[in-house]
């Protein structure tokens, strides 16, 4: 489905100001706020017959009720970091809401009338009244995962999971019987009926549901950007006026002037693999940078070329080609001796999949070994409790990311001598040939190859912070100290290194000033630490290499014995 209508942003630093003074003095603060939205949306607050047709960035109360028309969409960022995303024809109120991070407590209870609704949970609260529930006319469903949507109307509600598990029932009380929706899979809660057992939902059905609930931009960063101008237009306005400009001066403040408060999380994957193939839990409104660190038998190691991506902008996808994975070359890697013995098998496969085997005494097997629902081509699985001396059928299992499953040929082997097969490596140092970020179903995954077998792990990071976006703190998340902003920022972006810059720099950091004395007009961090920006001014000027005043009477106003 197209919509025409211009997908709507305004800047969150000034959002509260949009309010009416009547209803902002009445109410302590918003639980969320309208980053962006397209078509006709109307917010009703509690109390308020008259509906506020959004026009700008909008604050969301306890009890509001969000209303989208015919080809309408909104996005809703929440104070604990979810994203609700309303498809059209919807109607939503916020029924109950309270956050408590000192006591990790989150209550978050939103009721969906009509229409369809995405929500992507940033946070997961662990306090023991903690919840995240959506209800409809006919059901209730909470999550103990990140990413689902609810489809609603007075009869029939659907409710598919992406990402995590969710647990449904009927809204009624008196009608027993709950389920628990795993990701690709859905259930139906129809009226006076429990819900349906979950079932595979099918990729068309997913992608539509993906598609009628999404507004794919990137408002934190567009927020702060705006935020910039508005409270620094004079900065801006001496930018433009400047005969020298610094390149990134007027499009990347965060660049020297905004701390990356957001930590990086590492995703290890501990077996021996030349590709690789893990989905990625990152939310549609953010940036991302992402690495790879891998490690080979010897203990040589290698790191990617750093990418960064939103979730929203990813253009690449992979399609499913309705074919199982070829599966070969299955066989012992190892056997350990104890009361019971334990094997290592090992197979390939032609294209990412998953890991299981199954296993018993004859051909009907019996027994099976824990999933690894990690996506690569070279597979590992350990099965114990096995018998010395005992023959075992096995069969491997592996399922591509579409679940197009294979199951190889029965493979008989005998638990005996202990041993270890010898990994005939190459010598030559890991390196990670190809690295990048696609689309599979509408989630987004991270797909790498390396030279040689190496374990691999995973760094993702946030380029901005989602803390205490829903603020009227302008900083969000935080100014860089001068020091930073005027010397370890130019430096440590690797723009003014090495025979880009000029050989003969001046000195930095703390100088003696015994023999010279620095004027007032060139800026000193703590009136001592010499920076890159005491020369350089740091947007723009009117003198050569950006300099503060010509380079003769540069130098002079400190070194006024050569004048």
């Amino acid at each position: 489905m197209n919509f025409n209508s211009k997908i709507i942003i305004i800047p969150f630093l000034a959002s509260l100001l949009f309010l009416s003074p009547s209803f902002a003095s009445n109410k302590k603060q918003p639980v969320g706020a309208v980053v962006a939205w397209t078509g006709d949306v109307y917010l009703y607050h509690e109390d308020e017959p008259q509906g506020i047709k959004v026009r700008g960035m909008e604050g969301v109360y306890l009890r509001d009720t969000i209303v989208t028309s015919v080809k309408s969409r909104v996005k809703l960022l929440m104070k604990d970091d979810s994203v609700l995303n309303l498809g059209e024809n919807a109607k939503m109120v916020v029924k109950d809401y309270l956050l408590s991070e000192a006591n990790d407590q989150r209550v978050s209870v939103f009721k969906i009338f009509a229409g369809k609704v995405r929500a992507l949970v940033g946070r997961v609260f662990r306090g023991s009244e903690a919840r995240f529930q959506m209800e409809t006319p006919t059901a209730a469903a909470w999550i103990k995962g990140t990413d689902f949507i609810v489809a609603a109307n007075e009869r029939e509600s659907e409710i598919a999971t992406i990402t995590g598990e969710v647990e449904a029932r009927n809204i009624s009380p008196s009608i027993s019987g709950e389920v628990i929706v795993k990701p690709g899979f859905v259930t139906k809660v129809q009226e006076g009926n429990a819900p349906t057992e979950p079932a595979e939902i099918p990729p068309q059905r997913l992608n539509e549901l993906i598609e009628e609930t999404s507004i794919p931009v990137t408002v934190p960063i567009e927020m702060k950007e705006s935020g910039c101008i508005g409270c620094h237009e004079n900065v801006y306005s001496s930018i433009i006026r400047y005969s020298k400009q610094h390149p990134r001066s007027s499009d990347e403040c965060q660049m020297c002037h905004i701390t990356d408060l957001a930590p990086a999380r590492e995703i290890p994957v501990d077996t021996f693999t030349r590709e690789n193939l893990i989905y990625l839990d990152v939310a549609d409104i953010v940036n991302y940078r992402v690495k790879v660190k891998v490690k080979d038998r010897e203990g040589r190691e290698a790191v990617s070329r750093e990418i960064g991506f939103a979730p929203s902008s990813i253009n690449e996808a992979l399609m499913d080609d309705k074919k199982p994975p070829l599966i070969s070359n299955v066989r012992v890697e190892e056997i350990k001796a104890g009361i019971f013995y334990s094997a290592v098998l090992t197979w390939e496969t032609d294209e990412p999949s998953t890991s299981q085997v199954e296993y018993g005494l004859s051909s009907k097997y019996g027994e099976v070994s824990p999933p690894d629902n990690r996506y690569t081509k070279e597979h590992k699985a350990i099965i114990d409790r096995l018998v010395p001396d005992e023959k075992y059928h096995i069969r491997a299992i592996s399922k591509d990311p579409f679940g197009n499953a294979a199951r190889s040929d029965d493979f008989i082997f005998k638990a005996k001598k202990p041993f270890v097969e010898k990994q005939d490596e190459p010598q030559n140092k890991p390196s990670v040939d190809d690295i990048k970020v696609v689309k599979i179903g509408g989630e987004t995954a991270l797909w790498w190859k390396t030279n040689k077998k190496t374990t691999s792990v995973v760094e993702v990071a946030e380029v901005i912070s989602r803390k205490n976006i829903v603020s009227k703190e302008p900083h969000y998340p935080g100014l860089t100290t001068m020091k930073y902003a005027g010397l370890d920022g130019c430096l440590s972006e690797g723009c003014h290194k090495g025979s880009i810059h000029k050989k003969t720099a001046h000195p930095t950091g703390s100088l003696s000033w015994m023999k010279v004395t620095p004027p007032a007009d060139l800026p000193l961090a703590g009136g001592a630490i010499m920076l890159c920006s005491t020369c350089h001014s740091p947007h723009g000027g009117n003198y050569d290499h950006i300099l503060r005043k010509e380079e003769s009477k540069l130098c002079t106003s400190c070194h006024r014995e050569q004048r």
